[in-house]
């Protein structure tokens, strides 16, 4: 079996960056093992697929002068050189018994030696079978799950499984119900919401070692994706027939909470900007194999917060960061033990130059021998249709460009007392 085809050069190595999302597992017999990408002609479009255990990237480009279908693998680590062809670049494929070759000619050509392409299989019956799918903003989407990296666990961690995921609630289970509309994440101990109403009865649920490609997959998109759910994978496909999918291996979260403002007794207004600097600070003052615990000092009569750290061979005091205080009716101080770099993660990623700090105290338990805070950061902003942040908390209405977005990201934090 043989195949011709020609291609404009940009529109394969266009796809190209498309598969190279996903590390293709090697095929072929042992000690010739290609790890490559599965090309599949059909009439005047050429699929391109590349797979590992777990993923699947597939994007597809228009062929013409085409002679034959049909399938062959190029081997993934020399597809590089596509890019220094010229304008068009001319295909030959032949499959005949155990020859399998590619040939190809741009300005440079080449003919190198493949194996069969039935060693892999492509995602397209899944795809074709799943369900109708949600539609999402890639602008919204994106953002949402940039922002919620840092609060689910580490894959390889021992802990419950929930906890190495994030979850756009739909409201369709009783315990979740009150979550609708918002994208959640928490690895035990820390939590981040990120609510707007886009969201509301769409659920969604990803385990935390696809966010990386997800989030390459989408910084090349544009408009909308439509996330539809397969028999074996989850698919997103974007306007241009893009789709990236990932098996199902998440479990999800059976219930949601999310504290009342009233539960805070402390509100702080604090500068973003500020707040980061010093904690750059004591961060530089740790010693590198210690831990980060440090402590978060507040002084009502200044009011500022400051950062101390401490071992046998020094003590880093911050410099004070002046606040203000929208609450704090006993006018009282605080000073907690807190890991130092989740206490930065509640103001990495917030988009104005301030944002309110929470805290609420719990007094000692049987099970809490001593006083502990829990800390939140509430950031409010608007989000155009590019994902370009156009107002923060308290703006005008009026100011709000048309089909700009509110949304709302609560990071949640305890102390270490």
């Amino acid at each position: 079996m043989q195949i011709k085809f020609k291609v404009k050069t940009a529109e394969l190595t266009g796809a190209i960056d498309t598969a190279t999302l996903v590390t293709p597992a090697p095929v072929g017999p042992k000690g010739n093992e290609i790890a490559g990408y599965l090309f599949i002609v059909r009439g005047e479009k050429c699929y391109v697929y590349s797979s590992d255990s777990v993923q699947v990237a597939r994007a597809c480009f228009s062929i013409y002068d085409v002679e034959g279908e049909g399938a062959f693998i190029y081997p993934a680590q020399h597809a590089n050189a596509f890019r220094s062809l010229g304008e068009e670049v001319a295909f030959e494929v032949v499959n005949e018994g155990d020859t399998h070759t590619v040939k190809y000619k741009g300005g440079s050509s080449a003919e190198r030696t493949s194996v069969n392409p039935g060693l892999l299989s492509t995602c397209d019956k899944d795809l074709e079978g799943a369900s109708e799918g949600q539609v999402f903003s890639v602008s919204l989407l994106r953002e949402a799950l940039g922002l919620v990296k840092p609060f689910i666990a580490k894959p390889d961690d021992k802990g419950d499984e929930q906890w190495k995921a994030t979850q756009i609630f739909d409201g369709t289970h009783e315990g979740t119900a009150k979550g609708n509309g918002h994208l959640y994440a928490s690895d035990s101990q820390r939590a981040f919401y990120f609510h707007c109403e886009a969201f509301r009865d769409k659920g969604l649920a990803i385990h935390g070692k696809h966010l990386g490609v997800l989030g390459a997959f989408l910084s090349k998109c544009e408009g909308n994706i439509t996330v539809r759910r397969g028999t074996n994978m989850m698919f997103v496909i974007d306007s241009q027939e893009r789709v990236l999918g990932w098996t199902h291996q998440v479990k999800g979260f059976t219930k949601f909470v999310y504290y009342p403002l009233k539960s805070d007794h402390i509100v702080l207004t604090v500068p973003v900007d500020t707040l980061l600097r010093a904690l750059s600070y004591i961060r530089a003052e740790i010693p590198p194999k210690s831990d980060d615990y440090i402590k978060a000092n507040f002084d009502a009569k200044g009011p500022t917060l400051t950062f101390v750290a401490s071992d046998d061979k020094c003590k880093a005091v911050s410099f004070p960061v002046l606040v203000g205080v929208e609450q704090n009716p006993d006018n009282r101080d605080f000073s907690y033990r807190v890991s130092l770099g989740h206490f930065r993660n509640l103001f990495e990623g917030v988009k104005g130059k301030q944002v309110a700090l929470r805290c609420s105290i719990l007094a000692p338990a049987q099970n809490r021998p001593k006083e502990s805070a829990m800390f939140r950061t509430i950031d409010e902003f608007w989000l155009d249709s590019a994902g370009k942040n156009v107002a923060g908390s308290g703006a005008n209405k009026e100011a709000i460009p048309e089909g700009a977005v509110q949304c709302i990201a609560t990071r949640f934090m305890p102390s270490m007392n």
